[in-house]
């Protein structure tokens, strides 16, 4: 074979493996993409065995938060766990709380009283966001926690009176106004009548509750 036609089939074959390489190697980064989802995968999988090995009612506990429908079954269901102290349910729930969308803050709640510091700690700084939902929900939490930690931080958030908005059709309420709202549904003997939306009743009504801050 003559010199030319050796360059020239040469340089065909080598233009056919550039052309095909793109089709059969994939770039690093969708390589290493991947990589780290399978790991993650195999992570949460291995957590979530763990958690059925480590929490034996995990099944009927399980059935009961997934057939729940109201925040007062979440609660009856969670409750037995949190007043035995039963760390063991913590991995369980930890691993699997994304499946519980309708008693997430139940879990959550549950998650703190069973002394999941971090988790407490996220919830406080949320209750300062200035996403509306987030601050809603976290909130929500810190009323149901019941802690003193988690009523001294009411009693200070009931200062904020001053960022309520409205953005299009809703009206996002001030932080004072949503803890209001959520200690009138959570404690016992709450101010009554028009007094319900009074900063200075709350504050009286901590005053006469001091037990529950100090």
């Amino acid at each position: 074979m003559k010199l030319a036609n050796i360059i020239f089939w040469t340089n065909i074959a080598g233009l056919l493996g550039f052309i095909a390489l793109p089709v059969n190697a994939q770039p690093p980064e969708y390589e290493v993409k991947r990589l780290d989802e399978k790991r993650t995968y195999e992570a949460k999988r291995a957590a979530e065995e763990k958690a059925l090995a480590d929490f034996p009612q995990a099944k009927e506990l399980g059935g009961q938060l997934s057939a729940a429908t109201t925040l007062s079954a979440c609660e009856q269901a969670l409750e037995p766990y949190v007043a035995q102290n039963e760390r063991r349910i913590v991995s369980y729930l930890k691993a699997h709380v994304e499946l519980y969308d309708k008693c997430r803050t139940t879990v959550e709640v549950t998650l703190v009283k069973l002394g999941e510091i971090e988790l407490f700690e996220k919830i406080l700084a949320d209750s300062h966001t200035q996403d509306f939902h987030k601050k809603h929900s976290a909130i929500s939490k810190l009323a149901r926690i019941k802690s003193k930690a988690s009523y001294g931080k009411l009693r200070a958030l009931l200062d904020v009176t001053n960022d309520g908005r409205v953005e299009g059709d809703m009206i996002m309420q001030s932080t004072s106004r949503i803890v209001m709202d959520e200690l009138f549904s959570t404690v016992t003997l709450p101010p009554q009548g028009m007094a319900r939306f009074d900063v200075g009743a709350w504050k009286a009504w901590f005053e006469k509750n001091r037990h529950l801050i100090e």
